[in-house]
């Protein structure tokens, strides 16, 4: 007996199991739904925008100062770049399932307070479509909102007295990103991708007077389409030049308000309700562009570095409070690949530094912010190369000058990156 093993077609297979690709698809959707409605951010300044930008990716780039535009997509899903999707081995189907958690300590003045958030950071697959190309399609959130601000004292107007107000916020946008790679060489690599962004962000008013409460809900929704380019180009085996481009966009935006007037507290007889819809402004997102690089140091070390920027200047926008600024974002990553790991089960370790100037200035100042990281890959199955991938990144952002607010945290990230054999069709004579 022979035992034999031909390549089918992604495509094909697709269309023969259809079904069950819908079915996976129709698991992925409410996943991330319910977690983007849980807080995945601490951050005060989500409040600004559309929130935190998230950096989390699938595979191993979290513990790699989030580098990767010039790495390929063997061994792991690699969003950074579209080309890499070009690398995918044949036979495979590859998917990421990742999860984040994150403790932050907030500093203003002479006060401070601990927060913590966690949920799903995002979830993806990919799969060959030839022998010189691939394609992958990712769901993750793109921005986080989760603030909080209580007990701001203002004066009724015309009167001595005064009122309370809170104000929390949540939500976020999110980024279903759709990859594909093409190889017209074994050195030269490039890919496109579609990315469509959504979401909601959530804000609730509490102003409290001395007989009545006015509560204020108001629901800002987004959406819109960006495209991207990327490229990638090895020199030599293990030195490799990335380059991607990220098209500017208008999200469209539609606001609801919602206004309820209660006697006493919130929980109070309800003396009023109106309820207003309205098409604000197109909130503009930048040209992106970025370039990678990656070689080995010495054997066995490889080493990884990204430049992006970001041209929030050119979007002419203004926030309530602060104004959007260029943002450059540098990246420097080490990873220790042992050889012949696939066969001798050896763990991969990796270490990385981030910079982000920011894309805000209040007051002259701007939000910077700085990251530590450190992480392993755990091998799962020799063959195929299925890995636990953990990170841990401290950081920093943020200043408590000019009545601002600096941030310490501690993040953890787990991406369990699986890679099975799903295209192959086994023939017994």
């Amino acid at each position: 007996m022979k035992n034999e093993s031909n390549w089918k077609s992604p495509m094909q297979y697709i269309m023969k199991n259809k079904l069950a690709f819908i079915h996976f698809l129709g698991l992925l959707w409410p996943i991330l739904m319910n977690g983007q409605l849980s807080t995945l951010s601490s951050s005060p300044y989500s409040l600004y925008g559309l929130g935190v930008y998230n950096y989390q990716t699938p595979g191993k780039a979290n513990a790699l100062g989030y580098t990767g535009i010039a790495d390929n997509s063997f061994g792991s899903i690699n969003k950074l770049n579209p080309a890499s999707f070009a690398g995918i081995p044949l036979n495979t189907f590859t998917y990421d399932v990742g999860l984040r958690y994150e403790v932050q300590n907030l500093q203003q003045s002479y006060e401070s307070e601990t927060k913590n958030s966690g949920n799903f950071s995002g979830i993806s697959f990919a799969f060959p479509v030839t022998e010189k190309s691939g394609m992958g399609i990712i769901l993750a959130p793109y921005t986080n909102v989760g603030y909080e601000i209580s007990d701001i004292q203002s004066n009724i107007e015309g009167t001595d007295e005064i009122f309370l107000t809170n104000v929390e916020g949540h939500g976020g946008l999110n980024d279903l990103n759709l990859n594909y790679g093409y190889a017209f060489s074994e050195n030269l690599r490039v890919g496109l991708s579609s990315s469509f962004l959504f979401g909601k962000i959530t804000e609730n008013e509490y102003n409290y007077f001395v007989n009545n409460t006015l509560y204020l809900r108001e629901d800002n929704s987004y959406s819109g389409f960006r495209f991207g380019f990327g490229i990638q180009y090895d020199f030599f085996k293990n030195t490799s030049l990335g380059a991607v481009v990220n098209s500017p966009v208008n999200l469209k935006s539609v606001q609801e308000q919602e206004i309820f007037q209660y006697r006493g507290g919130i929980t109070g007889t309800l003396l009023g309700t109106e309820t207003i819809e309205t098409s604000n402004d197109d909130f503009i997102l930048p040209l992106e562009i970025g370039m990678g690089f990656k070689t080995e140091l010495i054997k066995e070390l490889m080493i990884s570095a990204d430049y992006r920027h970001e041209f929030w200047d050119q979007t002419n926008q203004t926030d309530d409070i602060g104004d959007f600024i260029d943002r450059d974002f540098y990246g420097l990553g080490l990873e220790y690949l042992p050889e012949n790991r696939m066969k001798t089960k050896a763990m991969e370790y990796r270490l990385g530094l981030k910079y982000d100037s920011g894309n805000m200035n209040f007051n002259g100042e701007n939000v910077s912010g700085y990251g530590l990281s450190t992480g392993v890959g755990i091998p799962l199955n020799l063959s195929l190369g299925s890995m636990i991938n953990l990170s841990y990144t401290y950081g920093d952002r943020g200043t408590i000058s000019n009545g601002l607010v600096r941030e310490n945290y501690h993040l953890l990230t787990l991406n369990l990156s699986l890679i099975g054999n799903w295209f192959t069709k086994r023939r017994f004579y």
